[in-house]
């Protein structure tokens, strides 16, 4: 809404609290155990799994499948 030349803005939702260490997690990327868990699953390297599961926006079974093609 823009009243008097100023902008207002209204979210809505319900509030979710979030723990710190989820939050880092988000901002750093893919969580170190998950790229483990594919790395060990596939044989991979851990830079290998990590690519896959950037590609697969963190999806662990589809990083796998990728792998294993």
């Amino acid at each position: 809404m823009d009243a008097q030349g100023q902008k207002t803005y209204q979210i809505s939702g319900r509030p979710r609290i979030v723990a710190r260490k989820e939050l880092e997690e988000k901002e750093e990327g893919i969580p170190q155990e998950d790229i483990d868990l594919v790395a060990e699953q596939t044989g991979k390297t851990k830079a290998q799994a990590k690519k896959a599961l950037e590609d697969t926006d963190g999806d662990i079974a589809e990083a796998i499948m990728k792998l294993k093609e």
